[in-house]
């Protein structure tokens, strides 16, 4: 998958953007985030001044698109867990990351009948952002493009 190293070089990144351009295509905009590693009282002032504080404007930034997915699911990244409990494929940092099984890959199979439509052929793929989780599981590869 092009620039799937690439994005996993970013340890932290901030989700500026999700949007569904057409029916059953989602489009993710990932920036380039300011780092999280500072006390929690600066923390608290940062939350409550708002995003763009979060955001390096000047960097590089990718935009990851779907053209056709059978779920996704957004969480708020202070309430997710923060390591998963199976094996996945990512680089450096695990921004962007693949699951070959998961629980949230379960769900899907069990609530659905994609994988009767698509048998073997669904991946659970995952952004670890700043502000959001994002899960998506597809049968087809996302497009990764670097923007700069």
């Amino acid at each position: 998958m092009e620039n799937f190293d690439a994005i996993n070089r970013y340890k932290w990144v901030y989700l500026s953007k999700i949007k569904e351009t057409q029916e059953n295509r989602l489009l993710l905009e990932v920036k380039q985030s300011i780092s999280a590693d500072f006390p929690i009282q600066e923390y608290k002032r940062e939350v409550q001044s708002g995003a763009e504080d979060w955001v390096d404007q000047s960097k590089t930034f990718f935009t990851i698109s779907f053209d056709r997915y059978v779920s996704y699911h957004v969480i708020n990244e202070s309430y997710a867990k923060p390591n998963p409990l199976t094996e996945y494929v990512a680089g450096d940092y695990s921004t962007f990351c693949i699951f070959p099984r998961s629980s949230y890959m379960n769900y899907i199979l069990q609530e659905t009948f994609a994988d009767e439509i698509y048998p073997s052929e669904l991946r659970h793929y995952c952004l670890f952002a700043a502000n959001h989780v994002v899960q998506v599981i597809s049968m087809y590869e996302p497009r990764i493009v670097k923007h700069t």
